[in-house]
């Protein structure tokens, strides 16, 4: 079992620690580490009010990024929005509309920015790591949880992140691939 307590715990001190000497970049790193870690809690209870915050932290993270001209900065936030996207539309009890065919194509959208910026700063991990993410919510979408009509490149981009990861030697992703396939099979 994972330790999201403590994980909690550090994040919020480091972004007093970041706040208190000013280190913006760190703060911008700290607030997408805190959505990401919200992604991952929310994992088997989803919860509506979990999930804005998560969308929070990255909007206070994007503009950190734009402030400080980041470009990986920026591509990790629209990652995240992408992935929050995606969650918030699976939520069963989200007041929100369903995801629509548009609001897929603008998660969509912040899928392939964010690879096309991690392919401009040759960043083959966080490629890998988009590609892998755009496939889980295709996957996701295509479970008839967001009713929505799309091209289905989920194995194509599982393919372009085993490629990657295996060219890298990030074998726990691989594995997390392989467990995936395993649990769809």
């Amino acid at each position: 079992m994972q330790d999201f307590t403590k994980a909690r715990e550090y994040l919020i001190n480091a972004e007093k620690i970041a706040r208190e000497i000013g280190e913006k970049e760190v703060l911008r790193r700290v607030y997408v580490s805190l959505g990401e870690l919200i992604l991952a809690e929310t994992v088997g209870r989803k919860a509506y009010s979990v999930e804005r915050k998560a969308k929070t932290y990255a909007e206070t993270a994007l503009k950190l990024a734009e402030e400080l001209n980041s470009k990986s900065g920026k591509a990790e936030v629209l990652l995240l929005q992408a992935r929050i996207m995606v969650e918030q539309a699976s939520l069963p009890e989200t007041p929100l509309t369903p995801l629509n065919k548009g609001e897929f194509k603008e998660a969509g959208d912040k899928f392939k920015s964010a690879i096309s910026i991690f392919e401009e700063l040759k960043q083959p991990f966080e490629i890998a790591k988009a590609y892998y993410y755009y496939a889980q919510s295709i996957k996701t979408v295509g479970t008839g949880l967001v009713p929505v009509q799309f091209d289905d490149k989920s194995e194509e981009y599982l393919q372009k992140a085993s490629e990657l990861f295996e060219k890298i030697g990030a074998k726990a992703w691989l594995e997390k691939i392989e467990g995936d396939a395993g649990l769809s099979a």
